[in-house]
């Protein structure tokens, strides 16, 4: 996916802003690619963990707790080499719906959780 939005900024010409349209299209695609990988991992969460990480940082929770890998049970879900850019990514959960909003850029990342780690992959799971 970084390959294809590189490739996409450089074919965009030079001092030629979004419009409006454009931005628009471009968060939607965005937030709705991250709202079904984010749904995606709260089912495998609820199935395997029987437990979806809940409270304000659930979404940096819910990363964290696909990362655990159950050897025997399931693999890592998210693997960490893609953290990076899905916290990228969930930026665009709280992109403003109008983009002549004060904030015309995403939010800045949410902050790891300040509840401990996320909960340990359940061994009574089943795939």
């Amino acid at each position: 996916m970084a390959a294809e939005a590189d490739g996409l900024h450089g074919a965009w010409p030079k001092g030629s802003p979004l419009a409006r349209a454009e931005l628009m299209l471009i968060a939607a695609n965005l937030h709705g690619y991250y709202t079904a990988l984010e749904t995606l991992c709260q089912r495998v969460a609820r199935q395997l963990d029987e437990v979806v990480p809940q409270g304000a940082s659930w979404h940096a929770d819910l990363l964290s707790q696909m990362q655990i890998e159950v050897p025997g049970l399931s693999p890592r879900v998210v693997p960490t080499e893609v953290v990076g850019e899905l916290h990228e990514l969930q930026k665009f959960q709280v992109f403003p719906a109008d983009p002549d909003s004060e904030r015309t850029v995403p939010a800045p990342p949410l902050a790891a959780s300040s509840t401990g780690p996320a909960p340990e992959r359940a061994q009574h799971g089943s795939r």
